[in-house]
């Protein structure tokens, strides 16, 4: 009788598991840092690091980049006696982007895009063009959003944030292709701060596409 009833139990667990909702989590890697974007004059940053990671926040439509969510790493590579000053450190210091929550949208209406802004749009490496080795590294990789938009797809992204996600892309690419800077490309994304209620260039490009 005992064994009868160790095995009712058993049973009894086993569809309970099978039952079972799956569970949804995430799963995060501590970044070792020294600190936050806003710690650093932007002057300090390496060029091109900050330029992957504009590039990167417009690619995904990121909603929620300021400058704590930009962890720094100090450069460590002067350790001879004459270049271990703490300015040094500074100098060409790695920015390291952390907390994408709020990015690849499903809606435009939202009051996200209303108080969108970049931490790094004012930057001095924003206001410079890509040099043509970086160009030419991102249409390579990224000009045939196709591909992208299949992955999406596969990844059971909804159609409104593959449509957002397009739409953001080819804005990107014309803006890459006729040599404009990032802060100009940028500029189609977010609303001009003395009209806040006027919707961005973006926004209205996505509600022409069906995206209200």
């Amino acid at each position: 009788n005992n064994n009868l009833k160790n095995n009712n139990n058993l049973n009894n667990n086993n569809n309970t598991n099978n039952n079972k909702l799956p569970e949804i989590g995430s799963i995060q890697k501590f970044i070792e840092n020294d600190g936050f974007a806003s710690d650093v004059h932007p002057s300090k940053f390496n060029f091109e690091n900050v330029q992957r990671i504009a590039i990167f926040d417009l690619r995904i439509i990121n909603l929620d980049r300021h400058d704590e969510n930009l962890l720094i790493k100090l450069n460590n590579n002067n350790n001879n006696n004459n270049s271990n000053r703490l300015i040094d450190k500074f100098k060409d210091c790695k920015l390291i982007p952390i907390d994408h929550g709020l990015c690849l949208p499903d809606s435009i209406e939202s009051s996200d895009f209303e108080n969108l802004n970049f931490t790094w749009l004012n930057w001095p490496q924003i206001q410079q063009p890509l040099n043509n080795e970086l160009t030419q590294e991102f249409l390579n990789k990224f000009s045939n959003v196709e591909k992208d938009l299949q992955l999406l797809k596969t990844l059971n992204f909804n159609e409104k944030t593959i449509q957002i996600f397009k739409l953001a892309n080819q804005i990107l690419i014309d803006g890459i292709e006729n040599k404009q800077t990032i802060k100009q490309i940028a500029l189609n994304f977010i609303r001009d701060f003395k009209n806040l209620k006027q919707p961005s260039f973006f926004e209205q490009l996505c509600k022409l596409n069906l995206l209200t």
